[in-house]
């Protein structure tokens, strides 16, 4: 990208295509880290569907359901 500015600036481009190129890298570049999970937003439920918040709700149905197989275990016992 840098390679890219220098080229451009030296070849006596536009100031205008400088800058909105750096702009759109720039975007790009953001929008790619997004989409890998490596920024992670948290307004707006764009955090619902990542890899970690899937995770974390399957540990807690585990722990659930773990929980609730103790409770029944239990009542077993007692009544026996």
């Amino acid at each position: 990208m840098l390679l890219l500015l220098l080229y451009r600036i030296y070849s006596n481009q536009s100031v205008l295509l400088i800058i909105s190129e750096q702009i759109i890298y720039l975007f790009m570049i953001f929008s790619t880290l997004l989409f890998n999970e490596m920024i992670i937003i948290n307004k707006c439920g764009l955090n619902k569907n990542t890899r970690k918040q899937n995770l974390i709700e399957v540990q807690h149905e585990f722990d659930e359901n773990r929980d609730s197989e103790l409770i029944s275990e239990k009542k077993e016992n007692e009544t026996e």
